[in-house]
């Protein structure tokens, strides 16, 4: 994919031109948050590239269905870290889902921004801060509208970068951190807390961190959201406009979705590598596949809207589920003011008007509209203030309007005749599941997708967008929403989504994902299993590990990191023909590096009198000396391997070029033995795979575009048949270089201390100690047992662990 930026397209602020296969777009970030596209292709191509795109998806979900068929009856209890990034209605919907999980037995974290740290620690769940502050970044994105913030002048968005870093960083930390967060600011780590580690990771798609701290600790990921983030071809992406459009319309809603990730990632794609390579240790990604990352990787969606809304699209395979809306009810405890108490007796069919989040910078001028709308049809009013503080310089002291703060929509929508908002995910879902149509007053982003998805479901009329609002618009479409029709779909939209139990299926669709795991702890099923005895398949959680530490059966040195997941991006064509160039400049520099380094440690470079006289520097020059042999090996093992990796993962994913099909290997390359198993695998079926492309190939294009293609089938057949072939025989070599690199980088002066072990270490004593007796002997007892029936972990364990 060819991309090149423009500085300016119409009315717009940014802009880029974006090349791919059949087809041509035009992006632009407009006023209102959105991207506006221009599509134009050649006469079928662009159809084409998605049903081929489509079929992959759909072929990979089919496979992954029959794996989660079965739920296992008897899960483990995890440490979940939730990570959400985004305002009080970003965050609701987590907050009802992480008690769901708590009540389970889970141990649930949610880390997310600062000022929500009393709404989640009411709930029952802890808190883990990452800072930013949603109320500026809202102020910040409607003041600079777009999503490609390095496009932008420096100023105030180079300091809304830094802190989305500094959030990116903290989201790692919320994974193995103990405590809030709230001490490191000051260099003291909250070692009074109870430890934590991750076992599983639930994210909102902002949060951007999440399928890089998944890969880092090898726990399963699961993205669930209030709005579609998966492609379809049923509508566009939230964020996206479709202005012009040469091709078909069906097309071009999943294509949004593609180039709508495509232009966030050129905002973040620097960031996005700088936290890989300097906070998680991770290669870099780049930006012609990390756009697609998540989906390439099969990670599950789980979306918390009303199915009565918005139906499931077909082409939305089983890894996509909707769950319903994650609502939540009023607090047990929640007493509402005397003065609204009293409002509501006097004006029963009062109606309820109010913006949450969105900031309003002519907030004044939008409540003048307001109250003249309400004058105009003789209606009463509960006006919440809101971020936008509504109502304020307002000094008429009206009979009919009541201005309130804030007040849980559960409680207040059951009490008023009709809702007049923003068309946030959130409040839509509110006003839906009490059974009351909606006025939508769309501001910013995907608001405008929410009201024109409500006037379709017939929860409403036709949306007004802020920017034509008025009072004689506004009441006009208050009156329509109340008329009898109207009120009778919202009523029967109330009753469909009452039961959905969106918090319940919710979970579900998390258990189900983790049961196609193995995550049991081989001693203590009912725990997560953090660690993997080392060469048997014995899997332990901190508990029973620090208990077998604790005891001299085990120690760190007969254990390693239990990798659940692998998800590792897999090279395309041309970032590994990228990735190689790179590496070839680099390890020439490096090169030159490390034999300047070397020579600083020459016997010429310190003569016999100086060297007695200057151990300091003789000291240094070996530092030097080891720094150049750590570069050396860096280009004697580390850069070619990476270089063979990416031609080998370029030779596997080639044949997808013409519609075949490649086998998707998910395993971790830890040690020389796991790239010999690997390699010996993928040149096996390599061979199988290519002899039958010859065959199968085509057949397929036969049977899908009809028997003149056959001819044709058969050359990219056996073009699959060479690729397929060579990439066997390249990976049998290559992956054994990969395990010894990874090998030689856990030994001697190479291996670094991992905060995560430490950190596990810290959550098995901490555990340990709060156990009782009978807990501890029965992680002996079973361990003898586990070792007696087993003979190969009673063939390494009869003579105690390694020294």
């Amino acid at each position: 994919m060819e991309i090149a930026r423009h500085r300016q397209v119409g009315k717009c602020l940014n802009g880029v031109h974006l090349d791919l296969e059949g087809f041509q777009a035009l992006a632009a970030v407009a006023d209102d948050g959105r991207i506006n596209f221009d599509f134009h292709h050649s006469i079928g191509k662009a159809d084409e590239t998605v049903e081929r795109l489509l079929s992959r998806i759909m072929r990979h979900e089919k496979i992954k269905d029959a794996e989660d068929t079965t739920v296992a009856q008897c899960l483990p209890i995890l440490n979940i870290v939730i990570q959400v990034i985004g305002s009080r209605g970003d965050v609701q919907p987590f907050v009802v889902l992480g008690t769901e999980l708590h009540k389970f037995g889970h141990r649930v974290r949610i880390a997310t921004h600062p000022s929500f740290k009393a709404f989640v620690e009411n709930a029952g769940l802890e808190f883990f801060s990452i800072g930013g502050d949603p109320k500026e970044m809202m102020t910040y994105m409607i003041k600079h509208p777009g999503l490609l913030p390095h496009f932008q002048k420096a100023g105030d968005s180079n300091t809304n970068r830094t802190a989305m870093r500094e959030m990116l960083d903290n989201l790692w930390m919320s994974c193995y951190i103990p405590g809030d967060n709230s001490n490191l600011a000051n260099n003291t780590p909250a070692t009074h807390e109870k430890p934590f580690v991750a076992n599983a990771i639930i994210a909102n798609p902002p949060s951007f961190a999440h399928i890089h701290c998944a890969e880092k600790l090898g726990v399963p990921l699961h993205m669930m959201f209030t709005m579609p983030w998966s492609p379809t071809r049923t509508f566009a992406h939230p964020l996206a406009n479709i202005q012009t459009c040469s091709m078909n319309s069906h097309a071009a809603n999943y294509l949004s979705f593609m180039l709508t990730d495509t232009i966030m990632w050129l905002g973040l794609k620097d960031m996005i590598n700088s936290f890989r390579t300097e906070t998680l240790g991770l290669a870099p990604i780049h930006i012609l596949s990390a756009a697609a990352t998540v989906h390439k990787l099969k990670i599950p969606f789980t979306y918390c809207w009303s199915p009565s809304l918005i139906p499931k699209p077909v082409d939305w395979g089983p890894l996509i589920s909707i769950s319903g809306s994650y609502l939540s009810k009023p607090p047990v405890n929640y007493t509402p003011p005397h003065h609204l108490v009293d409002f509501l007796e006097r004006f029963p069919h009062s109606i309820y008007i109010g913006f949450g989040s969105v900031i309003l910078q002519n907030a004044e001028k939008i409540t003048r509209v307001l109250l003249d709308a309400i004058q105009k049809i003789g209606v009463s009013a509960v006006i919440n203030r809101g971020w936008a503080n509504l109502g304020q310089g307002i000094r008429e002291n009206l009979s009919n309007v009541l201005f309130i703060d804030d007040c849980p929509h559960g409680w207040i929508f059951k009490r008023v005749s009709c809702v007049v908002h923003h068309g946030g995910a959130g409040t839509t879902a509110a006003a839906i599941a009490a059974g009351k149509p909606s006025v939508i007053v769309p501001c910013y982003g995907d608001q405008r997708f929410w009201a024109e998805m409500a006037t379709m479901a017939g929860a409403g009329p036709a949306p007004i967008f802020i920017k034509d609002l008025s009072a004689d618009r506004l009441a006009h479409a208050i009156q329509n929403a109340l008329a009898p029709e109207v009120l009778e779909k919202a009523i029967d939209l109330g009753l469909r989504a009452a039961n959905d139990n969106g918090a319940a299926n919710g979970m579900e669709a998390f258990h189900r994902q983790i049961s196609g795991h193995k995550m049991q702890c081989s001693i203590y099923p009912r725990r997560a299993a953090d660690w993997k005895v080392k060469e048997t398949d014995i899997i332990l959680s901190a508990f029973a590990a620090a208990v077998l530490m604790d005891n001299d059966i085990l120690n760190l040195e007969s254990i390693e990191l239990l990798y659940v997941c692998n998800y590792s991006s897999e090279y395309g064509t041309l970032e590994a023909i990228i990735e190689v160039i790179g590496i070839a400049v680099y390890s020439a520099i490096q090169l030159l590096q490390g034999l300047k380094a070397l020579g600083a440690f020459s016997p010429n470079t310190l003569g016999n009198d100086d060297a007695s006289r200057n151990t300091n520097t003789h000291q240094f020059s070996r530092k030097r000396a080891k720094k150049g042999t750590q570069r050396l090996l860096q280009i004697a093992a580390k850069k070619p391997m990476r270089a063979g990796v990416a031609f080998t993962h370029t030779l596997h994913n080639y044949p997808l070029n013409w519609g075949d099909t490649v086998r998707s290997y998910e395993t971790t390359i830890t040690n020389v033995g796991d790239g010999l198993k690997l390699g010996g695998k993928g040149l096996c079926f390599g061979v199988y795979d290519g002899v039958s492309a010859i065959f199968w190939v085509p057949f397929r294009y036969a049977h899908r575009r009809g028997m003149k293609k056959a001819l044709p089938g058969l050359g990219a057949g056996v073009l699959s048949c060479i690729f397929k072939v060579t990439s066997g025989v390249a990976g049998a070599v290559m992956l054994p270089l990969q395990g010894l690199y990874a090998q030689l980088t856990e030994s001697g002066n190479f291996k670094f201390p991992s905060p995560v072990e430490s950190a596990l270490v810290l959550e098995g004593n901490w555990e340990a100690l709060q156990a009782g007796d009978d807990e501890r002997a029965t992680v002996l007892n079973v361990w003898r047992n586990l070792v007696e029936h087993n003979p190969i972990s009673r063939a390494i364990f009869q003579s105690g662990p390694e020294e």
